[in-house]
């Protein structure tokens, strides 16, 4: 599994691939990371990848727009944010889940597990 992170905080990115590959242990097989939504923009549409989890407030810029710009692509998308209260907006985008911040590794893993769930139902469906 390839995964993106776009998120600012460097010490909630840190929790996040240390937790995130733990959660994937021997499925993940890439794990990038990026502070803002130009780069991530840009890799993104230049590679193939599987899960986005995406913070929604990036230097001030809102992560909504990076998924503006990407809603064709296959893959799925977890928002992991102390924005609560946007929610609702991030399901319009097809968002498959909302982590709120703080959050602990058994809500990440959830979101995580939704994603395995799908792609298996779509390997072996």
């Amino acid at each position: 599994m390839h995964v993106v992170i776009v998120e600012d905080e460097p010490f909630i990115l840190a929790r996040l691939q240390r937790q995130i590959s733990q959660i994937l242990a021997g499925k993940l097989d890439k794990l990038d990371c990026f502070d803002n939504l130009d780069d991530a923009q840009e890799y993104i549409s230049e590679h193939s990848i599987d899960l986005l989890c995406l913070d929604l407030n990036l230097h001030g810029e809102d992560g909504f727009e990076l998924l503006k710009t990407l809603t064709a692509a296959s893959f799925h998308t977890i928002i992991v944010s102390a924005n609560a209260d946007e929610a609702i907006n991030a399901f319009q985008y097809g968002v498959l889940d909302f982590v709120a911040k703080p959050f602990t590794k058994a809500r990440l893993e959830q979101a995580i597990n939704r994603v395995l769930d799908i792609k298996l139902r779509q390997d072996y469906g």
